[in-house]
């Protein structure tokens, strides 16, 4: 797991229970995905936030999605699993195998409101 807001550039985000996080991790390691920044809680929403001095890895996300419209809709989201206890991942990933492998691992592992976001992309990838 990386520190957070280290991450920058291709990211999945995806909404897990708190108990499986550990597990999603787990799952993540194991096909060589180290790069995770775990957003919880308060301090999770706060990184939520809207304002001008956003964290790197929310900001890049915020700006994308603001310029492909709904900012509001998209961050209200992960708001809200936040507050109702649960956790979102944001994934560092590379090439378009890895968005794709990650995606699916965290889909079947029950993750949520799966989200790309990279390099002028910005792409729902489902429940």
């Amino acid at each position: 797991m990386t520190d957070t807001h280290s991450l920058s550039g291709k990211q999945v985000l995806a909404v897990v229970e708190a108990t499986g996080v550990e597990d999603a991790l787990a799952a993540l390691a194991a096909i060589g995905h180290h790069r995770v920044e775990v957003l919880r809680g308060k301090t999770g929403i706060d990184h939520l936030d809207r304002s001008e001095e956003r964290p790197p890895v929310v900001g890049a996300i915020a700006k994308a999605v603001s310029v492909f419209g709904g900012e509001q809709l998209e961050l209200e989201v992960y708001e809200r699993e936040l507050a109702a206890g649960k956790v979102v991942l944001v994934v560092g990933v590379e090439a378009e195998e890895e968005r794709v492998e990650v995606a699916d691992l965290l889909r079947e592992m029950g993750a949520t409101n799966l989200l790309y976001h990279g390099d002028w992309t910005f792409e729902s990838l489902g429940d």
